[in-house]
């Protein structure tokens, strides 16, 4: 079993600057880095959506580092083990006032419509959402609550 995330496009942003060195660790730009290569070496799986794919193809035009490079390849083709399609259909009115009770971002609700559980037999054991914004860090209780996601930074 493993992990399942939904990575913001303000982690991608914060990653994708250049590796000329090794990042520290503890640096912000370190633990977006560190969080890319969990993806890539298959500790974590990547939940991913079409609206936010076209985010992430909008926003992040130029690539600046392999990192960021291969993270774009490995959405532009969901393979099952490093990236899997994942998109709650058909939310209803009690969905979305359960989200808005926990005043999650309405800008962002394609974040939480891609990481939460829609198949009865995935196997992930945690779902993530991975961000750099306070607003949304802020939700994490009420949100884990009615939708079994937590919402963490990198």
């Amino acid at each position: 079993m493993s992990d399942a995330a939904v990575i913001d496009t303000t982690v991608l942003w914060k990653a994708n600057g250049l590796l000329e060195s090794a990042p520290k660790p503890t640096s912000t730009f370190g633990r977006c880095a560190s969080l890319l290569r969990r993806v890539q070496r298959r500790e974590l799986v990547l939940l991913i959506s079409a609206k936010l794919r076209d985010e992430y193809q909008r926003k992040l035009t130029q690539p600046r580092n392999i990192l960021i490079a291969e993270l774009l390849a490995i959405v532009a083709s969901p393979d099952g083990l490093r990236a899997v399609e994942n998109w709650a259909p058909g939310w209803s009115g009690g969905t979305r006032d359960a989200m808005r009770k926990c005043r999650f971002p309405r800008h962002d609700e394609h974040l939480l419509r891609t990481a939460v559980k829609t198949m009865r037999d995935d196997n992930y054991t945690k779902r993530s959402i991975f961000t750099q914004e306070a607003k949304l860090i802020a939700t994490d209780a009420c949100i884990h609550r009615n939708f079994s996601v937590h919402i963490v930074q990198p």
